[in-house]
């Protein structure tokens, strides 16, 4: 660990942030606020042949497709 990208594993890229990196590239953060690509645009969730079976969201949840179109829950 440390603040330098390791070749496959995680390391602190800045303060209270955790980076995990693939093949010597930071790929993905972690925050107390959030879980993100290291880059805009950087990661995709799931693949064609993976993908992710459900995605459960919290009153408010928030999707929103390059601030083209954006779907916000509200109750009812």
């Amino acid at each position: 660990s440390g603040n330098t990208v390791t070749s496959n594993g995680i390391y602190l890229p800045s303060a209270n942030t955790l980076g995990f990196s693939v093949n010597t590239v930071g790929e993905m953060q972690l925050t107390s606020a959030a879980l993100s690509p290291m880059a805009n645009d950087g990661n995709a969730l799931g693949t064609v042949s993976l993908a992710w079976s459900d995605l459960f969201g919290a009153s408010g949840f928030v999707v929103n497709l390059a601030n083209d179109l954006v779907a916000t829950h509200t109750s009812g």
